[in-house]
C-alpha cells in the first residue's frame, strides 16, 4: 500500500493484494481414491487505485480505479502424478467409477477466470439555501466490466467411463464424452446517482436518484471437437451474439426523514424508502450461449475387461446426450429464449424507526422493516406443440400415470 500526497489539495491512496487458496487431496472420502482427488489453487489479485482533490471548503472529487483478477482451477492428483496435462495425459488416467460408485484413476479438470474491473467517480458539495438550511449533495458515477469463462473437461480424450453404474442403464459400461466448456459471459454495468441531505432545525431529509444500465454479450468462441468423438462433438466456431439485445435500465429512488423530539433532542423518529433493482447475473446472459457444456453417452463393449472404451474396436452406441443437437452438432444459436419483456426483481423496503437517549451512553431504539420483492424471474420450459407453435408448458401437457396402469 502506498499513500502519497501529491499537492496540499490532492492525495492519492495505491494498494496491491494477493491472496491464493491451496487445497491438496480436496474431495477425499470412502467415493474417491486418492488420484481422483482434487489439488486447487485460487490466486486472487486485487489493485487500487485512489485520488481525492480538495477544489474548496465545499466540494472534492474521488476518482477509483480497481482490477480483482479471480479465479480458480482444479487438477486431479492422478493428472499431477503423472506429469501429464488435459489431452496430454494417457488412457490409464481417464476417469472411471467403478462398481461400487468409487472415482478412480483420475477425475475431471476444471479452470475458471473471473476478472473485473471498475472506474468510479464519486464526489460532495456542500452549500446553503436561505438563512437556516444546509445541503450535503453526493453524486457519483460508475462503469465496471465483468467477464466469466471457464474449462471443463477430462484428461486424455476427455472421456469418463463408469462401470455398470449408470442411472437408468444397470450394467452396461457407459462413456462420456465431453466437449469441454462452459458458457464465457462479459457483463456491463453502468450507474449514476445523486442524492441531497437536507438539514433544518430538527429535521434532516435525504432525497437521491440512482440509475442503472446493466447488459451484456457471449463473447466469440472457438470450441475444440472431442478427439475420440469428432463426428457427434465436432468444433464449434460461435461469433457470439448479444444475448438477444438484453439491457435492463432501471431507476431506484430513495428517501429518507429524521425528527429529533424534544428541547434536547433525546429522541430521534426515523423513516426511510428505498428501492433496489437486481443485479444481472452471468445465467440470463449465458442463456443464450450455444457453446455451453455438452456430453454425448454411449455404451460399449468393455472386449478386455479394463472398464474403458479402448478405441473403435469396441462398438459404441450413442443413446443420451446433453447441451447439443446430434441432428446440429455445429449449431451456433440456443434453443433457449429470454422474454423480450425481461426485467430484474424490483425490491421495494420501507424502514421506521425511534431511538432514545437515556444517558450519554445508553441509548434504545426501535425498528420495524417492510420488504417486498416483485417480478421474481423464473425459468419455464419451451415445447413446440403438434401445430408447431413454440410455447410455454402447461399443466395439461401432462398425464399422471400410475404404475399398476402401465
Amino acid at each position: 500500500k502506498v499513500n502519497a500526497q501529491l499537492f496540499p489539495s490532492n492525495s492519492l491512496v495505491a494498494s496491491f493484494n494477493n491472496g491464493e487458496k491451496q487445497k491438496f487431496g480436496r474431495n477425499a472420502g470412502p467415493n474417491f481414491a486418492a488420484e481422483a482427488t482434487w489439488n486447487q489453487r485460487g490466486p486472487t489479485g486485487i489493485y487500487k487505485a485512489e485520488d481525492t482533490h480538495i477544489f474548496n471548503s465545499n466540494l472534492f472529487l474521488t476518482g477509483t480505479w480497481s482490477k480483482v483478477d479471480g479465479g480458480f482451477g482444479v487438477v486431479p492428483q492422478g493428472v499431477v502424478n503423472a506429469g501429464c496435462s488435459g489431452g496430454d495425459c494417457p488412457f490409464s488416467v481417464e476417469p472411471l467409477w467403478d462398481e461400487d460408485f468409487v472415482r478412480k484413476d483420475s477425475y475431471y479438470m476444471f479452470n475458471a477466470s473471473r476478472p473485473s474491473e471498475e472506474l468510479k467517480a464519486d464526489g460532495s458539495y456542500f452549500f446553503n439555501t436561505g438563512s437556516s438550511m444546509s445541503h450535503e449533495l453526493k453524486y457519483g458515477g460508475r462503469f465496471r466490466q465483468f467477464e466469466s469463462s471457464t474449462t471443463f473437461l477430462y484428461p486424455g480424450r476427455n472421456l469418463a467411463h463408469y462401470a455398470g453404474v449408470w442411472w437408468g442403464v444397470p450394467g452396461e459400461n457407459i462413456l462420456e464424452a465431453n466437449r469441454g466448456s462452459w458458457p464465457s459471459v462479459n457483463q456491463d454495468y453502468t450507474s449514476l446517482w445523486v442524492q441531497d441531505t437536507m438539514s433544518l432545525s430538527k429535521w434532516t431529509i435525504n432525497a437521491g436518484l440512482r440509475w442503472d444500465l446493466q447488459s451484456g454479450e457471449n463473447p466469440a468462441e472457438l470450441i475444440p471437437a472431442n478427439p475420440a468423438f469428432p463426428e457427434i462433438l465436432p468444433a464449434i466456431n460461435f461469433p457470439g451474439n448479444d444475448a438477444g439485445g438484453l439491457e435492463w435500465s432501471t431507476i431506484s429512488p430513495r428517501v429518507g426523514v429524521t425528527y429529533a423530539l424534544g428541547e434536547e433532542r433525546k429522541t430521534l423518529i426515523r423513516g426511510s424508502y428505498s428501492r433496489f433493482a437486481q443485479a444481472l447475473y452471468n445465467d440470463v446472459i449465458g442463456n443464450l450461449n450455444p457453446t455451453g457444456f455438452s456430453a454425448a453417452y454411449y455404451t460399449f463393449d468393455d472386449l478386455n475387461g479394463n472398464n474403458k472404451w479402448d478405441g473403435p474396436d469396441e462398438a459404441a452406441d450413442l443413446f443420451l446426450w446433453n447441451g447439443f443437437d446430434p441432428d446440429d452438432p455445429t449449431a451456433i444459436s440456443s434453443p433457449n429464449r429470454n422474454d423480450p419483456g425481461l426485467d430484474p426483481a424490483m425490491t421495494d423496503e420501507l424502514i421506521i424507526g425511534a431511538e432514545h437517549s437515556f444517558l450519554p451512553e445508553f441509548v434504545v431504539g426501535a425498528t420495524a422493516t417492510w420488504r417486498q420483492v416483485t417480478d421474481i424471474i423464473d425459468d419455464l420450459r419451451l415445447l413446440r406443440d403438434e401445430t408447431g407453435i413454440e410455447r410455454v408448458q402447461r399443466v395439461d401437457d401432462f398425464v399422471i400415470v400410475r404404475e399398476h396402469e402401465q
